[in-house]
């Protein structure tokens, strides 16, 4: 059995036109959302995952660092990948594939509409409809290793929207 939790960025701005999407920030929103989340996760679900994988995009890592802080884990690394930037299913489950197999719990961090599609593909079924902006998925897998990733293996546990938590 293996864990996977998908987060989507906090919310991003888009004040500067003269940034590309990959430079974008967070927005005020994101700033404070991320941190919450952090905090609900740790508190309500003693949430702690044995590798967390982060886009290189700019809003992703700090997504990546608020949740941390929140979690009062400011310092705790965070691999990042480039392929997880504007990637589609597949390029995400080579991404997970290629997981360290001693690794129980992985978590990314990253982009839409790839996260929200990978998550009802390991599911097998529509089960997250619009993967709002600093939203999490729980799921559990029905694997042994990493490798072993398919359609339907998984099972969702939990959906958190950050407009939903206290």
């Amino acid at each position: 059995m293996k864990h996977l939790t998908l987060i989507r960025h906090a919310k991003s701005s888009h004040d500067d036109p003269s940034l590309r999407d990959f430079h974008r920030t967070l927005n005020e929103r994101g700033l404070e959302d991320a941190p919450r989340m952090g905090r609900h996760l740790a508190e309500e679900f003693k949430w702690s995952p044995d590798l967390i994988v982060c886009s290189t995009a700019v809003r992703t890592l700090r997504t990546a660092k608020l949740l941390l802080e929140g979690m009062g884990e400011p310092e705790r690394y965070v691999h990042q990948e480039g392929r997880i930037y504007e990637s589609s299913v597949s390029e995400l489950i080579e991404v997970v594939q290629e997981t360290n197999d001693s690794v129980g719990h992985l978590a990314i961090i990253g982009h839409n509409p790839g996260m929200e599609n990978l998550a009802n593909w390991l599911v097998g079924e529509r089960a997250i409809q619009g993967l709002v902006t600093c939203a999490v998925a729980m799921l559990e897998l029905e694997i042994s290793d990493w490798r072993s990733l398919k359609s339907g293996c998984g099972r969702l546990l939990q959906y958190l929207e950050p407009r939903k938590i206290p």
